[in-house]
């Protein structure tokens, strides 16, 4: 494969561009040469032809990017479709997945590099303009017994708060609301919240965040949390992993962390459209759960947190009855002149290049059409 006719093509076709009003067409080529890494590694089952494979791809990279990070996307994207033709035609189904993980996070990395210069570039008009964007994240469970996917263990945690602490104004929600207001926002920020309500993150995350002074949006189900009963999608996984108790719940109000609503019973209320279901599950839950931490309830969060979950009804009553923001979760930026009530969240991915490349003001994810509540 690595001597094939793409792989030559694409070692020798490809040469930098180097105007700078081409810095977009380079981002979209990045995006390209991510594939063609993947696509090589996919044909290749054997794991020292995959890393051979992958320092072919990134060798070539470096060669054809210039002090801009652009390459030449036609010839890119030939390539990589001509592969990923080649690995359709494999039917590989052993691959090995260690190196496909090496692969991904080199394919991430020279996406991430690439496209710098064209990230700086916006993040100077933001600064500039005061409409920098601002990051809510969303974390379930940090532990590393009875890992699943809304788990991050804690190492992972630590050094992604870390990186943010080194990066970002790490802000509670209310005062990303105020920069998201006429004042407008010139510096990265970000914001951490919690779903759920999982017992396993007073074992750590919690404590490290208050003992570092980091504001945080805790959002617990009601039910769940008074009746001490597990999670049904851990009880399907073998795994009833225990919540919260009213009691530590109490306390971390206590501790001055933001307490916020997230239904009684975890349902979706995207397929709800009953105004007296609606009500129950979000107004009056979060006046039970203010009733037991002795504090207002100022936010909630939509469970699953996709489009099809999300309610504009349930928004409606939820801002009629005290609630002062609402909380997504299919990603995407929060930008100064957006409606302050509803957060965008971006998922605390474990995987740390994701995630650095996601919190980097990756266009994907700057581009993310907004869900919009008023409509």
């Amino acid at each position: 494969v690595l001597e094939s006719a793409p792989l030559v093509q694409l070692t020798s076709s490809i040469w930098p561009i180097r105007c700078p009003s081409r810095l977009f067409r380079g981002n979209q080529a990045a995006r390209r040469v991510a594939g063609t890494i993947l696509t090589i590694g996919a044909i290749d089952s054997n794991p020292d032809g995959a890393r051979q494979a992958t320092l072919k791809a990134l060798e070539t990279v470096a060669t054809t990017t210039n002090s801009f990070g652009c390459v030449r996307a036609d010839s890119v994207y030939d390539c990589s479709h001509h592969l990923l033709r080649i690995c359709r035609a494999e039917k590989n189904s052993d691959l090995v997945m260690a190196p496909m993980s090496i692969l991904k996070d080199a394919a991430i990395q020279v996406y991430h590099w690439s496209s710098l210069p064209a990230r700086w570039w916006r993040v100077q008009q933001w600064r500039q303009a005061a409409t920098m964007p601002i990051a809510v994240l969303f974390y379930h469970r940090v532990a590393d017994v009875h890992p699943n996917p809304w788990t991050i263990p804690t190492q992972v945690f630590s050094r992604q708060i870390d990186w943010l602490q080194a990066n970002f104004d790490i802000v509670s929600l209310d005062e990303c609301q105020r920069r998201l207001g006429p004042e407008g926002n010139r510096r990265p920020a970000v914001s951490i919240t919690f779903d759920d309500g999982y017992a396993d993150n007073c074992q750590f995350a919690i404590p490290f965040l208050l003992e570092r002074r980091i504001p945080f949006t805790y959002f617990v189900t009601l039910d769940h949390i008074v009746e001490q009963r597990p999670f049904e999608h851990d009880v399907a996984r073998g795994v009833p992993l225990p919540v919260d108790t009213p009691e530590t719940i109490r306390a971390l109000a206590q501790a001055v962390v933001e307490i916020g609503g997230h239904t009684r019973t975890h349902c979706d209320l995207g397929a709800i459209h009953d105004e007296a279901i609606l009500f129950d599950e979000i107004v009056q839950s979060a006046r039970e759960l203010s009733a037991i931490i002795d504090a207002p309830v100022r936010y909630f969060a939509f469970p699953f947190g996709q489009r099809a979950n999300l309610n504009r009804r349930g928004a409606a009553l939820a801002r009629d009855h005290g609630i002062v923001g609402v909380c997504s979760a299919y990603g995407g930026f929060n930008f100064p002149g957006d409606e302050p009530f509803h957060f965008q969240r971006i998922h605390g991915d474990p995987h740390f290049v994701r995630f650095q490349n996601w919190l980097s003001f990756d266009q994907r994810v700057v581009q993310i059409p907004r869900f919009r509540f008023e409509s």
